[in-house]
C-alpha cells in the first residue's frame, strides 16, 4: 500500500513550500528521490510516477517551487519569485529535509525539464547517488521545435509577458502557457531566451556564483523525439551547461517500445506505466 503525507519544508530565506513524500508501508526503503519539476507546474501532475516508484519500494519526495501550486501566496500580484530562488533555495532546502529526516538512505535526483537546468545551484549536488534529467534543454523558446508550438510559447510571451507583468505583477495561466507564472519566473525564461541563452548561463551570471562546472558526476538524460520543447537536438546544451560532467545522453524512440507518442510529458503519464515506467525504474537500479 502506498501512502502519501503532506509535508512543509522551510527554506533558508524563510518561503514555505508544500510537499508530498509518497511512500511503501515497507520498513525496508531502496532510496529517497528527490523530484524537481518543471517550470511552473504542480507536484501532483508527477504522482502517478511517484507512486510506481514507492511500490517500488522508494521514497519520492514531490514540491512545488515558490509561486507554485500549494507554495504560492494568496495573492500573487507583484510576487517576485524566480528560476534562480527555485534553484538556490527551494531545490536546496528539500535536499537538505531529505538529509535530516534519512540520513542512511541513498540520495536520488530525478528532476523535469528546469528542474534539470536548477541542478546547477544546488550546493547539494554532490550528495545524490544517482542523477537522472528528463527533457532538460536549454530553457530558451527559440530552442524549440519549428512546430506550431513555437507559435504558441514564443510569440505570446514576448507580446504578453512584459504588459502583463507590469500590469498584474504576474502571467495568468489564461494567456496558454499552463498555471500562472510568478513575475521574476517570467523575467527570467523570457530575458533569457529573448537573450538566446543558455538558462544555467543566465542564472550562473545573475546569481554570480553556481556548480555548474564543479559538477564532476554522471548525469543520465533522457530526450523523446517527438519533444516540441527538449528536443534531441538540445541535447549538446545540455554538454554546455555541465562542461565537466559525465553525461549518458539517451533518445527514447517512442516507435521502438510500442508507443505512439511521449513528448515533453508523456513519460508522467499512466499509459506510460508499462513501458517507460519498468525502463526508468531499470535506470535508477543500475
Amino acid at each position: 500500500m502506498v501512502i502519501t503525507e503532506k509535508r512543509l519544508i522551510y527554506t533558508s530565506d524563510g518561503t514555505q513550500l508544500s510537499a508530498l513524500v509518497v511512500s511503501s508501508e515497507t520498513n525496508n526503503p531502496k532510496a529517497v528521490v528527490q523530484f524537481n519539476s518543471g517550470t511552473v507546474t504542480k507536484k501532483e501532475f508527477y504522482l502517478k510516477l511517484a507512486t510506481y516508484l514507492a511500490e517500488q519500494n522508494y521514497i519520492v519526495i514531490l514540491y512545488d517551487y515558490r509561486g507554485v501550486g500549494d507554495s504560492r501566496p494568496k495573492k500573487m500580484r507583484g510576487y517576485v519569485a524566480s528560476i534562480s530562488d527555485w534553484g538556490q533555495y527551494d531545490a536546496n532546502a528539500v535536499s537538505h529535509y531529505i538529509d535530516s529526516q534519512y540520513p542512511n538512505l541513498k540520495k536520488h535526483l530525478l528532476a523535469h525539464s528546469m528542474g534539470g537546468q536548477i541542478y546547477g545551484l544546488m550546493e547539494t549536488w554532490s550528495s545524490f547517488d544517482k542523477v537522472i534529467l528528463l527533457s532538460t534543454s536549454s530553457g530558451n523558446f527559440n530552442k524549440f521545435a519549428p512546430t506550431i508550438n513555437r507559435l504558441k510559447v514564443k510569440w505570446p510571451a514576448i507580446l504578453l509577458f512584459p504588459p502583463l507583468n507590469a500590469l498584474l505583477g504576474y502571467i495568468p495561466g489564461f494567456v496558454g502557457l499552463g498555471q500562472d507564472w510568478p513575475k521574476g519566473v517570467a523575467n527570467d525564461w523570457l530575458t533569457n531566451s529573448k537573450e538566446n541563452g543558455l538558462m544555467p548561463s543566465y542564472l550562473h551570471n545573475k546569481v554570480g556564483h553556481s556548480y555548474y562546472n564543479k559538477i564532476n558526476k554522471k548525469i543520465i538524460a533522457w530526450y523523446f523525439p517527438d519533444d516540441t520543447m527538449s528536443t534531441p537536438s538540445t541535447m549538446e546544451e545540455l554538454t554546455s551547461a555541465y562542461p565537466n560532467a559525465v553525461l549518458d545522453m539517451k533518445v527514447v524512440q517512442p516507435s521502438e517500445i510500442g508507443m505512439d507518442k511521449i513528448g515533453h510529458f508523456g513519460i508522467f503519464k499512466a499509459k506510460s506505466k508499462d513501458k517507460l515506467w519498468p525502463m526508468l525504474l531499470k535506470e535508477i537500479e543500475s
